[in-house]
């Protein structure tokens, strides 16, 4: 997958997240290429905790920054989940060089906002009982 494409109405960005597995070539000012993956439980994401990002070393030198999404997040939040963790990522790694967490609390206000321009308003009812299941990291 490309760099993601806003959307005309809307300015932000959309993204195609139907494969299980993917790549962006970039987001905001992170200097990294991105990978994704929609994963099981594993010691990075659950249920409760559905998206981690982290620098990983790519094989040929350098790094790549990976976004995992656990499988239980609901199709239609992924992205969601992916904005928060690029957004979280380019607060820490891009231009802000932020600590993980004031970046996820600054990340979490941009979100909050991503959300209310992507999702219709029965969607965000939705949205906003799933997220109250989840753990947040801040607290």
């Amino acid at each position: 997958m490309m760099s993601p494409e806003p959307d005309p109405q809307a300015k932000i960005p959309i993204f195609d997240l139907r494969n299980n597995i993917g790549w962006i070539d970039s987001f905001g000012s992170l200097p990294y290429r991105i990978r994704y993956s929609i994963t099981a439980s594993s010691k990075l994401v659950n249920k409760k905790e559905p998206g981690r990002n982290m620098l990983t070393p790519n094989t040929g030198g350098g790094y790549s920054l990976s976004v995992f999404i656990h499988k239980s997040a609901p199709e239609r939040f992924r992205p969601v989940v992916f904005f928060h963790e690029l957004q979280e990522a380019r607060l820490m790694h891009g231009d802000q060089q932020l600590d993980k967490k004031e970046a996820h609390k600054k990340a979490a206000t941009e979100t909050a906002v991503y959300v209310q321009k992507l999702l219709s308003q029965e969607e965000l009812k939705a949205y906003k009982a799933w997220q109250s299941t989840l753990i947040d990291p801040s607290s």
